[in-house]
């Protein structure tokens, strides 16, 4: 309802309320009795006579008031004929009256004079400049009121003035009244001359109103408590129980002007933060309101959205990468309010979904767009915000190298020493590779820093592979390293046994004996066997060497297996040639 029509309503209703009590529960104070009497001024002389009274002459023969007096009642009733008149002269005007006196003799004419005063005073009042407010027949005064009485009489003058004050007696007024009590106010009064005649009391009949009206606030439209939104409004009402509410004054926080309340308050113009509406109502008779508060927070900020990952997450050259165990969260904060909902969509930013839950993204490797944006509950909308994801569903792939003497069958079983180094190294298209881990034989499994090496002549499965920032791990590949540290054992063979030796233990064998030369090794196995006979160039021994000349022999025999391991033998003996003695 419009506050004008709500105000009219109340001054209605009360008017109606003072009227209904004027009537009925005051009774008019009768008007005190006054009897009609000559009044002379001393001040003039003047004689004033009401006019209602007959006027009777009497002669005198002195001024004293004690000089005998006679009464002159023989009215001359024409034709000469005179009789005794009663009811003495009647007063007809009011105003100046003569008694005239004819002398027939010399025609001197004396006039007494006298006044005929038949007309009450006439009277008035006046309320000082207290508050006034006319609504249809009432009147209503604010704080200060006073009324003062005042009468005037063209003739004899005025006597008395009197007031009754809702039905009391009539008291005589000599100064003004003061009306400092807030009530319907009944007030009569009249005035006598000095003659007696009083005219009619006249009656005013006011309300008094010393109490403010009493204003409140109430919000409107999206708000939590005392935290308003920018579309929230703030209604003022203001009821007054007397002469009605004229203006609803208000401001914001440290302003210096009020503004008056014309309909509901919009605050979006405000700034975010701590604020306080000063707010007062006056009335039609200005009875001012003490002022009143309320302070609200203003939420204008909107709340703040951020997107993790639960699981495995990498960042490298910029693109976040991610892997199928990989989980979306997404969190929000507000200054004020609590966050309504989070809002988000993939890949597709014309339908976005209510977050319950953090979520996987498909597997499907490539690039993700998640777009999101929040809402708190006065609909403070952040912006909306779109994070890039690379999914990553493959493991690294990891080699390995060897460097130093090696074997290598069916390209997984290699045969080492202790010198021979593994190099591993791996890689990744996506988020890159995160560790290399290997584990030989029974041993657990270790990160890979350095070369692999195998100090033992044993067999070794060699199992190693990579793992990615985002969790991808490659299956195991396998190596069979077998250790071989031991070079190979040289055995030389005479086709005849020595038929003699020397003196220093050496053998003497007879000419066209054949020297075999032989090497074995229990590992990666025989590569080759070369020999030098008598400080001659090394040959690489591929058949017997057969010993034709007699004489002394010294043969440097070198073997090397497959993995490059080398051992030397000497041997010195004698060919002879036989005699058929010797035989």
């Amino acid at each position: 309802m419009n506050i004008g029509v709500l105000n009219f309503l109340i001054i209605f209703l009360i008017l109606l309320s003072f009227k209904s009590f004027s009537q009925s529960s005051i009774t008019p104070a009768e008007q005190l009795e006054h009897e009609k009497a000559v009044f002379e001024d001393s001040e003039t002389g003047g004689l004033f006579w009401p006019q209602e009274l007959p006027v009777f002459i009497r002669l005198a023969t002195s001024p004293d008031d004690n000089a005998p007096t006679f009464l002159l009642d023989n009215v001359e009733t024409g034709n000469g004929n005179f009789e005794n008149n009663t009811e003495g002269i009647k007063l007809e005007l009011t105003g100046s009256q003569f008694v005239r006196w004819v002398n027939m003799v010399t025609k001197d004419d004396i006039k007494y004079k006298f006044f005929s005063d038949g007309e009450p005073p006439i009277i008035s009042h006046k309320f000082n400049d207290a508050p006034k407010y006319v609504s249809g027949k009432k009147v209503f005064f604010g704080k200060g009121l006073n009324c003062t009485f005042s009468s005037t009489d063209k003739l004899s003058g005025v006597k008395e003035l009197y007031v009754s004050i809702d039905g009391s007696a009539y008291v005589a007024n000599k100064s003004a009244v003061d009306f400092n009590t807030e009530k319907v106010f009944f007030v009569q009064y009249y005035a006598v001359d000095k003659v007696g005649y009083f005219n009619k009391a006249k009656t005013i009949e006011f309300i008094v109103d010393l109490t403010a009206p009493v204003t409140k606030h109430t919000i409107e439209t999206n708000f939590i408590d005392n935290i308003l939104s920018s579309k929230t409004t703030i209604q003022l009402t203001s009821e007054d129980n007397s002469s009605g509410v004229r203006k609803i004054y208000y401001k914001f926080d440290n302003q210096n002007k009020f503004s008056t309340y014309t309909g509901k308050i919009n605050i979006s113009k405000l700034a975010n933060g701590e604020h306080k509406i000063i707010y007062y109502s006056v009335d039609n008779v200005k009875n001012e309101e003490i002022y009143k508060e309320y302070s609200f927070y203003l939420d204008k900020e909107n709340p703040k959205p951020t997107i993790s990952t639960a699981g495995s997450k990498h960042t490298r050259a910029g693109s976040i990468y991610v892997s199928a165990l990989s989980l979306i969260k997404f969190a929000a904060t507000d200054d004020k309010s609590e966050v309504k909902k989070i809002l988000y969509a993939i890949n597709n930013t014309s339908k976005y979904t209510k977050y319950e839950n953090p979520f996987p993204l498909s597997l499907k490797s490539g690039s993700f767009y998640v777009s999101y944006y929040s809402v708190d509950k006065l609909d403070n909308t952040s912006d909306k915000k779109t994070q890039k994801y690379m999914m990553d569903l493959v493991p690294p792939v990891t080699k390995h190298k060897i460097v130093g003497p090696r074997y290598v069958q069916r390209n997984t079983t290699i045969w080492v020493t202790k010198d021979t180094k593994i190099l591993l190294s791996s890689t990744d298209e996506g988020a890159g590779v995160s560790e290399i881990s290997f584990a030989l034989g029974k041993e657990s499994q270790k990160v890979y820093t350095d070369a692999i090496q195998v100090t033992t002549e044993e067999n070794i499965l060699c199992r190693f592979w990579s793992k990615d920032y985002v969790g991808n791990r490659e299956g195991d590949n396998v190596l069979l390293l077998i250790g071989d540290n031991s070079a190979p054992e040289i055995t030389e063979i005479f086709s005849v046994k020595a038929i003699d030796k020397t003196s220093e233990n050496v053998g003497i064998y007879p000419q066209y004996t054949s020297l075999f030369l032989a090497a074995t090794d229990m590992s990666s196995g025989l590569k080759e066997v070369w020999y030098s006979l008598n400080g001659a160039s090394e040959k690489k021994y591929t058949t017997a060497i057969l010993l034709e000349k007699p004489g002394k022999y010294e043969i440097d025999i070198r073997a090397t297996d497959n993995l490059g391991q080398e051992s030397k033998k000497n041997i010195k003996f004698e060919i002879k040639k036989l005699s058929v003695d010797d035989y």
